[in-house]
């Protein structure tokens, strides 16, 4: 089963709950709090907040390039299953 297969058999809200999970993930691993990041990344914390949570809006692509960019990780890590440093 490739990941398309996975993303279809998952929900919105455990697709959106990953990516927040995810994005807290790479953000404590840089000892980033949410305002550092919003300052560096130009993403409202407000917005990371609600990323974080699971919140289900429809982002983006842009918010996820600044963050990602920010993190030093590639954008697919973000929104992907992989975890790399």
């Amino acid at each position: 089963m490739n990941q398309l297969d996975l993303y279809e058999l998952a929900s919105d809200d455990a697709i959106y709950k990953a990516i927040g999970s995810r994005l807290r993930y790479y953000r404590s691993l840089r000892g980033m709090k949410q305002d550092e990041l919003a300052k560096a990344s130009g993403v409202s914390r407000s917005t990371i907040s609600k990323i974080e949570s699971g919140y289900k809006k429809p982002y983006s692509t842009a918010i996820f390039i600044a963050l990602a960019r920010t993190l030093h990780v590639p954008l697919e890590n973000l929104l992907t299953d992989k975890l790399l440093a």
